[in-house]
């Protein structure tokens, strides 16, 4: 009775290594090749109280990402505590989706300069952020004197 336990575990055994093997290989593919043919980076944006779920659900719909469930199972093993922080990210071009945890990890949003220069009006201050194509444009509506209260 034992041998046929031996034999059944043996065979059992033979079945599953390729097929584990093949998920094994598909998986460090998976995360070491490029996100994107393109020679431009990818950006996208991470709205204030994402989940890790969410998140990766809305890159794979926006096909950055192939293979979701590799990504989640990737973040969770590697980064159990991952924290993700709301902002604007940029892949840059090669970058693989162990890169994009990386990034993601770490909190590195995209940051936009701005000058403003001394002795503006308050006018011209409003004027240079209207005119700033990566800050959000919430005071549009309002007037300079509504602003200034």
């Amino acid at each position: 009775m034992t041998k046929l336990i031996f034999k059944a575990f043996g065979i059992t055994l033979l079945i599953l290594s390729p097929v584990i093997g093949w998920f094994i290989y598909d998986y460090q593919l998976y995360l070491t090749q490029p996100v994107s043919t393109d020679q431009k980076s990818i950006e996208f944006e991470v709205s204030p109280g994402t989940s890790l779920r969410k998140l990766i659900q809305t890159l794979g719909d926006k096909k950055i990402i192939t293979r979701p469930h590799y990504f989640f199972w990737h973040a969770r093993m590697n980064h159990p505590s991952l924290k993700i922080y709301a902002g604007e990210y940029s892949l840059p071009p090669g970058g693989s989706p162990r890169d994009l945890l990386k990034i993601l990890a770490s909190g590195k949003v995209k940051t936009y300069s701005l000058t403003l220069v001394e002795g503006w009006t308050f006018k011209q201050v409003i004027e240079a952020v209207r005119n700033h194509s990566g800050l959000k444009k919430e005071l549009v509506e309002r007037l300079p004197t509504d602003i200034m209260k």
